[in-house]
């Protein structure tokens, strides 16, 4: 879950590479549009993280000999819903940043945290009651819960209602990384 936030952050960081060496400006002068090259960037996104949980999987099943049985559809499913969050979280984080050194500063800055408090290092139960409370306004803590409801023999029918709180982050960071930056000078 982690990995695939890092992973998204730098992929998004591609954009602002584009606009710090002239690349988005030269695209945007031929004839393919702002949401072309958006829809693009995005799709390409989408397929380094779907890269990364293959390779993932191959590893878990061919080195490490772990067999998820009838679960894998539901996992690669639920993988594949959670790494919409992690892309529009690392549109997000890259829109905010000013350039592609701040926005490598900040990423850990929130990656980390919001791990941590989503159960990635450690389960939320043991954490205080208050930074529980805290958890479940975070993304990690809802893919943690449904990844461990699909693990434990459910479906993906049963981890509904994480879905629906996943697509909703989604929904906020979407937001948040394709709104336009406005400057106040």
């Amino acid at each position: 879950i982690m990995f695939m936030m890092y992973l998204s952050v730098n992929a998004a960081s591609l954009i602002m590479e584009d606009k710090k060496f002239r690349t988005y400006e030269r695209i945007l002068t031929s004839p393919i549009s702002m949401r072309k090259y958006m829809f693009g960037n995005i799709l390409s996104f989408f397929a380094i993280i779907w890269l990364q949980i293959v390779v993932l999987f191959g590893l878990l099943k061919l080195v490490f000999r772990v067999d998820f049985g009838s679960l894998l559809p539901h996992v690669l499913l639920f993988t594949l819903i959670y790494s919409v969050v992690s892309v529009s979280l690392g549109m997000a984080i890259v829109n905010l940043s000013k350039s592609l050194k701040q926005a490598s500063s900040i990423a850990p800055l929130i990656i980390v945290p919001i791990s941590m408090l989503g159960g990635c290092f450690w389960p939320v139960w043991v954490m205080p009651e208050m930074l529980q409370k805290m958890s479940s306004f975070i993304p990690v803590t809802w893919a943690a819960q449904g990844m461990e409801k699909i693990l434990s023999g459910g479906s993906i029918t049963s981890v509904s209602r994480e879905i629906i709180i996943l697509l909703l982050f989604s929904l906020v960071f979407f937001l948040i990384g394709s709104a336009k930056k406005r400057s106040f000078a």
